[in-house]
C-alpha cells in the first residue's frame, strides 16, 4: 500500500523535493508560490488536494476575465494611467484598481467612465460594471 505524501506548512523542506510544488514555485514565484500553498496547508494535506484548490481557484471565471482585462490594460489606459494604476482584482462585479498616489486616483476617478468603456469594447462580454480604486 502506498504511503500518502502529505503536506505541512511548518516542514518546507518538501517543497524542494516534490516536483509538483516546483512547478507551482516555476508558476507564481518562490514567494508568491509558498504563500499558496500556506493558505491551503494550515493541516498537513496530500499534495494532489492542495495542488487541486490552487487550479480551481486559477480557472473560476472571475481569474480568467481579471487575466483578459491585464491583457489589454495597457491599451486602455490614458497616457498618464499606465505606470501608475494597474487591475488588482475583481470581486462582486467590481473591478478594482490599484493606483500609486492620491493624484493618479483622482485622474482615474475622473476617466473611470471612459476606461470602463474601453475596456468593454475590448472584451465584449465583462461580468463586473463597476470600478473602484485602492490606494
Amino acid at each position: 500500500m502506498a504511503k500518502k505524501n502529505l503536506i505541512n506548512s511548518y516542514r518546507q523542506d518538501w517543497r524542494k523535493k516534490d516536483p509538483l510544488c516546483r512547478i507551482l514555485r516555476d508558476w507564481s514565484g518562490k514567494e508568491n508560490g509558498d504563500k499558496r500553498i500556506d493558505r491551503f496547508a494550515t493541516q498537513p494535506l496530500a499534495i494532489r488536494e492542495v495542488l487541486e484548490k490552487i487550479v480551481k481557484i486559477d480557472t473560476s471565471p472571475e481569474a480568467v476575465e481579471f487575466e483578459r482585462v491585464k491583457k489589454i490594460w495597457q491599451k486602455v489606459m490614458p497616457p498618464g494611467g499606465k505606470i501608475s494604476a494597474f487591475p488588482f482584482y475583481i470581486k462582486d462585479s467590481i473591478l478594482f484598481v490599484k493606483v500609486t498616489n492620491s493624484c493618479s486616483m483622482m485622474e482615474m476617478r475622473m476617466q473611470s467612465s471612459n476606461i470602463l468603456k474601453k475596456i468593454k469594447d475590448e472584451l465584449i462580454e465583462t461580468s463586473f460594471s463597476k470600478m473602484k480604486f485602492l490606494n
